[in-house]
């Protein structure tokens, strides 16, 4: 494994306050904790799990390529917010970390 490199990043939930209007300041998202799992483009199997922590963010190690980030649950329960994206790829350099965001969309209008 390539020391150093692989997939950081944040699990966001929003919009997190009802109508908000233009020219009004913003709700910011909020955090959410999820599972995921990685695959690797041409790899049997899985790479790696992934776990956000209650603040949302994770950070897995993982040796250059490309990979899939795919949602595996989240732990609101109904009404739960739904991932805007099911699957998200991810290309890892040698040396360094992509950064990922994961949106949900927590059904708030």
């Amino acid at each position: 494994m390539a020391e150093g490199s692989g997939i950081t990043g944040e699990a966001l939930v929003g919009p997190t306050c009802p109508s908000e209007r233009v020219g009004e300041a913003a709700c910011l998202p909020g955090h959410i904790a999820i599972s995921a799992i990685l695959t690797r483009r041409g790899w049997p199997g899985i790479a790696a799990v992934v776990h956000a922590s209650a603040d949302g963010r994770f950070r897995v190690q993982l040796p250059p390529g490309l990979y899939t980030l795919h949602v595996l649950q989240n732990p609101w329960h109904p009404p739960a917010p739904y991932p805007t994206q099911s699957a998200i790829e991810v290309p890892v350099r040698a040396h360094a970390y992509t950064s990922v965001t994961v949106n949900f969309d927590s059904g708030i209008q």
